[in-house]
């Protein structure tokens, strides 16, 4: 049995036995994975275990209690599910935590439950309990295969990211190649043409659009001196991009990164043959993860609002739970600007 079942259990049996009175309120989180020798997650999971089960009641800004069953036993949870690449959160320890983040304040806000539901490469995932409806992540090309499969059952389905497909599928998105474009339009007024881009995996969809956002920016600009160097969304992956850029007789005044961890690599790389950023050179990243401000100098960066990203995918599953229609909905994307872009001298 799975840890945070075990928990489940024993609290359960406490309920039962009266240790744990009606109405009574729980210590907190923090204190339980203390008193049970586990990670607080873990903890979570085992009270977001009961909550479902209609056994204690977390109130906001109150805490946790027992439920009175002769007074506020609430009915059994509507579950919506979240269908997720099982390799995201150990590949990606920014993106996917963050959605996860604001997917479960909106639907613990409305009172229903989440069954997080992993799928493999290729595209299998186990047998779904009974949901309501479901949110499907969009990663690679497995997962479009993923989220037509759960169409033509018959369960309804958004797409957390576009869905670019043959099915009518509703879509809950961030614009990458239209944040790719605002980096390059923020380069340009500040006087650079000659830009890199590094790119992120080939085979990952939102890498795939963030490319031809580059490339539509290059065409919008006329820039005549711009390239397309490497590839990943590693910092080891960015600082090899960027050894190769210094290999190139035409070095770029200002590189775009398709990822924040990508531009950190290639940031050290540069500061590793002694160049000054951004005096000698300019970066810009995408994704304005917590650590971009911290970076020595601060990365300017294209923000992607990835908490506000689960919240609306949340708002949407919960709409087709309940048998409404529901239109596409793009969030809002806007490059935050720090210190790693230098205003080029104009030419005399």
């Amino acid at each position: 049995m799975l840890k945070h079942r075990q928990i489940s259990n024993t609290i359960l049996d406490e309920i039962n036995t009266g240790k744990l009175a009606q109405g009574e309120r729980l210590p907190g989180e923090q204190d339980l994975a203390i008193k049970f020798e586990v990670s607080y997650m873990t903890m979570r999971q085992a009270i977001t275990n009961l909550v479902a089960d209609g056994v204690v009641l977390r109130i906001k800004g109150k805490g946790t209690f027992v439920v009175d069953q002769k007074r506020d036993r609430p009915s059994k949870k509507q579950t919506v599910g979240f269908l997720f690449p099982g390799e995201l959160q150990r590949m990606d320890p920014y993106y996917f935590p963050d959605v996860l983040s604001g997917f479960n304040d909106v639907v613990e806000k409305h009172g229903s439950h989440v069954n997080l539901i992993a799928y493999d490469s290729q595209g299998s995932f186990p047998r779904l309990e009974s949901v309501a409806s479901i949110a499907c992540l969009l990663f690679e090309q497995p997962s479009l295969g993923v989220i037509e499969s759960l169409r033509d059952s018959g369960i309804p389905v958004v797409a957390v990211n576009r869905y670019r497909g043959r099915r009518t599928i509703p879509s809950v998105w961030i614009d990458d190649a239209e944040g790719i474009g605002y980096a390059v339009d923020y380069l340009v007024s500040m006087g650079h043409e000659r830009i890199n881009f590094v790119p992120g995996p080939a085979e990952n969809l939102d890498a795939a659009d963030r490319l031809r956002g580059f490339r539509s920016a290059v065409k919008k600009h006329g820039l005549r001196y711009s390239a397309e160097v490497g590839s990943g969304f590693t910092e080891a992956s960015g600082y090899r991009a960027f050894q190769t850029i210094l290999s190139n007789s035409n070095r770029p005044t200002a590189v775009v990164c398709a990822s924040d961890i990508t531009a950190m690599g290639a940031m050290k790389a540069a500061m590793d043959a002694g160049l000054r950023i951004p005096d000698d050179i300019s970066f810009v990243g995408f994704g304005n993860f917590s650590v971009a401000e911290y970076v020595m100098p601060s990365l300017t960066t294209v923000k992607q609002d990835r908490v506000e990203l689960g919240r609306k995918a949340a708002e949407a599953v919960l709409s087709l739970a309940r048998g409404e229609a529901i239109q596409d909905h793009r969030v809002a994307i806007e490059v935050i600007k720090r210190d790693s872009v230098v205003t080029l001298k104009c030419k005399a």
